[in-house]
């Protein structure tokens, strides 16, 4: 008697973990900002985009802007190009950059 009383609470249980299984496998739907690397010197400034979205993104269509101390409006701003197949990443980083 006791196990058909929470049956109906098993049943919620794994309902919710596969729920939450589904949503954590989720494939996304832009590209990911995976790392962000700043170095001891103001030129050691790198950014990694991951692309998991199951297909190729066109890069023409992002910006990269670089917002100097907390201004409203960028400094910098660099047009990306090329593109980037499922599953890649892509390392953007400082030309005058030590570290990689």
């Amino acid at each position: 008697m006791l196990a058909l009383a929470f049956a109906p609470l098993r049943t919620a249980l794994f309902t919710c973990f596969g729920l939450c299984a589904a949503l954590i496998h989720a494939q996304p739907t832009d590209l990911i900002i995976s790392q962000y690397l700043e170095g001891s010197f103001g030129t050691n400034k790198y950014i990694e985009l991951y692309n998991g979205t199951g297909s190729s993104i066109n890069l023409a269509d992002y910006d990269l802007r670089l917002y100097t101390n907390g201004s409203p409006t960028p400094s910098q701003s660099v047009t990306l190009s090329g593109s980037l197949a499922n599953g890649m990443t892509i390392v953007y980083g400082n030309s005058a950059g030590t570290i990689f």
